[in-house]
């Protein structure tokens, strides 16, 4: 992969996501993951300024169909939340993508696993606590309420300064 960006060069996303298990605790592993991603990236001359980093919310399961997922044994909702809360330790120069909307952890904290759909005001919760806590770039699938959401998120950072 860091071949082709090199030779077309678009903006990348990198996630931190590995096969291997997590040491030394999600944050630290985020921060270790992402480290590694950088240090290919600056190898292959792709320019830091290109990249956003995704610290990879809701693709650690102890199960899953996806060959994406991480099959993690301890406890992955706690994962997400520990990440989402220390968003402002994992952030360096580079831009944090946060993407929580609908996302399994937040249906087995609603007790809506079985309800994407259901987990809209959890997402937007989600969405504006990682505005607060660092996130530059929220993906979303609830637009409006997000957008919204946000708003009021950044205007109370700004009240914070």
């Amino acid at each position: 992969m860091p071949q082709v960006v090199s030779k077309f060069n678009p903006s990348l996303v990198l996630c931190a996501y590995s096969s291997k298990p997590a040491v030394g605790g999600p944050v630290a592993s985020v921060k270790r993951l992402f480290r590694e991603s950088l240090q290919i990236a600056k190898r292959f001359g792709i320019p830091a300024d290109d990249i956003v980093l995704d610290p990879a919310i809701g693709f650690f399961r102890k199960a899953g169909r996806s060959p994406l997922f991480t099959k993690i044994a301890h406890d992955w909702v706690r994962r997400d939340l520990s990440i989402i809360k220390d968003l402002g330790s994992i952030k360096g120069a580079n831009p944090i993508l946060v993407s929580a909307s609908n996302k399994s952890f937040l249906g087995k904290i609603l007790n809506k696993e079985d309800d994407p759909l259901g987990r809209v005001f959890g997402s937007i919760a989600a969405e504006a606590i990682s505005v607060i806590n660092g996130a530059d770039i929220i993906r979303t699938h609830n637009v409006q309420a997000t957008k919204d959401a946000v708003a009021v998120a950044s205007s109370l950072l700004r009240t914070m300064k």
